[in-house]
């Protein structure tokens, strides 16, 4: 039996993450019905542990353009730099 005020719900492991080693860390997909949708992001987001909507997760799409950016340049650097003490 539920307890009163309890939501049905289940916590997966994404794919990434389930490997045996890594069972312990990594990001949880919590799954629970659309009928307790609205009470179950309400309880992570009083615990700081959901996504509000319209908060983004992960970096900014700047930032990791801006990192790709300079790893290309730095690469290219070091073979423009080899060639050149051939």
């Amino acid at each position: 039996p539920r307890a009163a005020g309890a939501i049905g719900g289940c916590a997966t492991i994404g794919s990434p993450w389930r490997v045996p080693d890594m069972l312990a860390a990594g990001p949880r997909d919590v799954l629970v019905a659309r009928s307790g949708e609205a009470v179950a992001r309400q309880m992570l987001l009083q615990a700081d542990m959901g996504d509000g909507p319209g908060r983004p997760s992960g970096p900014p799409p700047l930032r990791v353009l801006a990192g790709l950016l300079a790893a290309i340049v730095v690469v290219g650097l070091v073979l423009w730099i080899g060639s050149l003490l051939r």
